[in-house]
């Protein structure tokens, strides 16, 4: 793994970084960048460097719109965020095919998910979460022109100071046609003529039933349901394991099987948890209630 990692460094760090920062350990990966955190040699402080993967196919096949869609997404970054130091702009280097931009920690929401003190915290964040993802959402479509790009805890990070999340790996935007939207059986036929971003809205809603700890399994079953009335019934089940109730009716209207009725964009925008007594149940009793929706379809058809 160590000799990997060292490949992977020699190949993709640009000299000045290289020389900066020690410790490296691989923290994210994607078709189209690596995702590293360091230690500064001067400071002993930890930073998230980001490097475009010049290797990569995807990279290869179209450097230029790779490099694009790299640099834009730091640009973008520096607007956003809140703490105007988060990213370390002295360290940021390009260097003939290499190119990485260093920046306070920062994790895929996978890699937070797997500390339960992190967990906890990242459950009560959801009005946080959805401002700034949806903000994330509406600049890459009206401003970007972009296609639907793929939120899932992989590529949604998030900014330790300041506590902002954001989309990353917008180069995932490349591919995307071609092999990932063809495995979206909810939204299909082609979500063309339908409400602006509804599939990153539906993205979005199965992030937050993972957050709030359903299985990824369950919510791949979810969109093979064809029968309505099934779909809806396993929804409401898996919808139960949040509290409180406004954050159960939110997840469920993102989550409509019919894209004309999904929540709209500009409604999500100025969404508020209310709290209210919460709705326990036992797990167990949740998970068993989806997969008798599940099974009670398969056997039907």
């Amino acid at each position: 793994m160590e000799s990997t990692i060292q490949t992977l460094l020699d190949s993709l760090l640009p000299p000045k970084i290289k020389l900066a920062y020690k410790d490296f350990t691989l923290i994210s990966e994607s078709v189209t960048q690596k995702v590293f955190e360091a230690t500064c040699a001067t400071t002993g402080q930890r930073h998230t460097i980001r490097l475009l993967d010049a290797e990569s196919e995807i990279v290869k096949k179209d450097h230029n719109a790779a490099v694009t869609l790299f640099l834009q997404e730091i640009l973008y970054l520096c607007s956003k965020i809140e703490d105007k130091t988060a990213l370390i702009i002295e360290r940021f280097e390009i260097h003939e095919h290499t190119i990485g931009f260093v920046m306070k920690p920062f994790y895929p929401l996978r890699l937070e998910l797997s500390k339960q003190e992190e967990r906890t915290k990242l459950q009560n964040d959801t009005e946080q979460i959805m401002k700034n993802l949806l903000a994330d959402v509406k600049f890459l479509h009206t401003k970007m022109n972009s296609p639907d790009i793929a939120l899932s805890l992989d590529n949604v990070f998030h900014l330790k100071n300041g506590n902002s999340f954001f989309i990353g790996d917008w180069g995932s935007a490349l591919i995307r046609p071609d092999e990932e939207k063809s495995n979206k059986e909810v939204n299909e036929p082609s979500s063309k003529g339908n409400p602006l971003a509804v599939q990153e809205i539906y993205d979005l809603g199965l992030l937050l039933l993972e957050i709030n700890g359903v299985n990824r399994q369950e919510l791949e079953d979810l969109p093979k349901l064809k029968n309505e009335g099934m779909y809806h019934g396993a929804l409401e089940f898996l919808a139960k394991t949040l509290n409180p109730e406004s954050k159960q009716k939110l997840v469920k209207s993102m989550l409509t099987k019919e894209m004309a009725n999904r929540a709209k964009l500009e409604e999500l925008e100025v969404f508020k948890i209310i709290e209210d007594v919460p709705v326990s149940q036992n797990t167990a009793e949740l998970k068993g209630n989806f997969i008798y929706w599940f099974f009670l379809e398969v056997f039907e058809t």
